[in-house]
């Protein structure tokens, strides 16, 4: 996966078949360059646009509170709703940076319930990391965690109902006009049922991580540079190194964040506005 990786591939053109043998499911992250060169999200995303969007369907954007899907980070914002509400001079500023997870359509069955209950154990195992003083012990605790968040949802996800309302997949419908699938990704994948939305102004973004998701994700910079940094995991830390790439406009960024700790910096400059999603 990372043995002799010192820095992450570049690609400046890629087919799928190439994408398939040398990176979609080996763990091994690539960036390629130019790959949203024809999406309109390129030129029409920015902050006022996300909300005049939500403004159009506000139940949505209290839907992205109620189920947990905010991701605050150091800003003051303590809902969605509260962002989407701050005045100009504070946009301007854009000394704030969050992210944001929405459903494109959500079933029932247990795979997609699986799913969303990982998400929103998410940020309790991001706290238990930070818990975590001894970095030797981290891999085994961790995993003994997973353990138990599994086998408590096992014995109540009947308990489980997740509802995606008819608001919420307007909003979404309507962002999927803007940007589409990655042309690389193999013709039989999978593509999730989940975006995620990350916008803000520069300094540190989200910190260092691993996250418990079903598969590998893209990531695509629609708007300014983020530099990435990526620690490979425990087991691998005596042949492999910490490697840090910078992501631009345009560029996207493929990454299984289930394998690799990552953290992420927003350079200096207009501001930053990610899409990402999951494929398997």
């Amino acid at each position: 996966m990372c043995r002799g990786l010192e820095a992450v591939p570049i690609e400046t053109s890629i087919t799928k078949e190439i994408f398939l043998q040398n990176y979609a499911y080996s763990g091994r992250p690539v960036l390629i360059k130019q790959a949203t060169s024809d999406w309109l999200a390129l030129e029409y995303f920015d902050y006022h646009f996300f909300r005049q969007l939500y403004e159009k369907f506000p139940d949505s954007a209290e839907m992205v509170d109620s189920d947990c899907n905010f991701l605050r980070y150091q800003t003051e914002f303590l809902t969605f709703v509260d962002f989407l509400k701050m005045d100009d001079d504070k946009v301007k500023r854009l000394d704030w940076y969050v992210g944001c997870i929405q459903y494109f359509e959500v079933k029932t069955g247990d795979h997609n319930l699986q799913q969303v209950f990982y998400l929103r154990i998410l940020t309790t195992l991001n706290n238990f990391f930070r818990l975590v003083v001894k970095f030797d012990h981290l891999e085994a605790n961790c995993q003994l965690y997973l353990k138990i968040l599994k086998s408590e949802f096992n014995q109540t996800k009947t308990l489980f109902h997740i509802y995606a309302g008819a608001t919420v997949k307007r909003v979404m419908k309507e962002l999927r006009k803007y940007y589409e699938r990655p042309f690389f990704l193999p013709d039989d994948s999978v593509s999730s049922t989940l975006d995620w939305i990350f916008i803000g102004g520069a300094g540190p973004g989200a910190g260092l991580h691993i996250d418990v998701v079903d598969a590998s994700s893209w990531q695509a910079q629609i708007r300014g540079e983020k530099i990435w940094t990526l620690v490979p995991p425990y087991e691998c830390e005596a042949v492999c190194q910490q490697i840090n790439v910078t992501v631009k406009q345009g560029d996207i960024f493929v990454l299984d964040t289930n394998i690799w700790f990552h953290r992420t910096e927003i350079l200096e400059g207009e501001i930053s506005i990610t899409i990402g999603s999951e494929y398997d």
